[in-house]
């Protein structure tokens, strides 16, 4: 049996094998389920952190911090540039379970998949654009050729004028994985230089500073954007680690693993039980 612990909630959860394939009923004592709010947070240069739909909306504009509420309740966070106020820098962190729409001053749009943060200043020089990054993101930036847009990810960069492109951050193999969905970037580490185009995956080891690309299905890389968990000849673990980004799980233990390996798509849902009856239809595993 597979016993998956989760922090904070005194359930559990038990992935098991069934040799004649026998789908068990579901049974969990306590479910997990996904923020009903969006909590995401900015540090600001000063210090100061604020939860920001906790915050007096006050204080936020003098922060040129703006919260736009979109059709279907979707919210995105505008940061303005205040006239007169010298270049500070902010930290944008997205919450376990949420993903976030962030507008940048340069009207840049990023979306921050969950757990990830974006490092940017509220208003950008005017010979370039640089911002770093921790997690996975989407960036959609705006035109600007005589502002060059950079993205910093541990000792990597990505270099573009105006494009869009998914940047994923491997911290367990210190990858760096870039995939260009229209226009044209450039990848650099200290040692290596290269370009890639619409529909390549670049990555770069941020260890040795060795740069491939492949080509990708677009569609898949994505497939977080657009409210899936995407799994590609993956066992078990690989699986559950994915969970564990979105999920409350503290940590997870398997006592017992079939050959079974998961490929596809699965729609992120709002209680973590639904999301299990779902992958137990498709291999050998059950859980309770």
């Amino acid at each position: 049996s597979l016993i998956v612990l989760l922090s904070a909630i005194l359930g559990f959860i038990v992935f098991s094998y069934q040799p004649n394939n026998t789908i068990l009923d579901t049974r969990i004592a306590t479910d997990i389920k996904l923020p009903l709010l969006n909590e995401a947070r900015i540090t600001f240069e000063d210090g100061k952190s604020l939860a920001l739909l906790n915050s007096n909306k006050t204080e936020l504009a003098k922060r040129g911090v703006e919260i736009i509420q979109q059709p279907q309740n979707e919210l995105t966070f505008k940061i303005h540039a205040i006239p007169g106020e010298k270049m500070n820098l902010q930290t944008f962190h997205a919450p376990k379970g949420s993903m976030c729409k962030l507008i940048l001053s340069d009207n840049t749009s990023v979306w921050l998949n969950s757990q990830a943060s974006i490092s940017y200043p509220n208003t950008f020089s005017k010979k370039h654009r640089q911002v770093k990054v921790q997690g996975e993101l989407y960036f959609e930036v705006s035109p600007n050729t005589s502002k060059p847009f950079t993205v910093i990810a541990a000792n990597t960069q990505v270099h573009v004028l105006g494009t869009a492109f998914n940047v994923k951050m491997d911290g367990k193999s210190h990858k760096v994985h870039t995939t260009l969905i229209h226009g044209s970037v450039a990848l650099s580490t200290k040692t290596a230089y290269s370009t890639i185009k619409p529909g390549t995956q670049g990555t770069m080891d941020s260890n040795t500073g060795t740069i491939d690309s492949k080509k990708v299905n677009v569609t898949e890389e994505l497939a977080w954007k657009n409210g899936y968990f995407k799994f590609k000849d993956e066992d078990v673990y690989s699986v559950l680690d994915q969970l564990k980004t979105w999920y409350d799980i503290a940590d997870y233990d398997i006592q017992a693993v079939t050959n079974d390996r998961f490929s596809g798509t699965i729609l992120r849902t709002q209680k973590l039980s639904t999301l299990l009856r779902q992958l137990e239809k498709i291999s050998n595993y059950t859980f309770k």
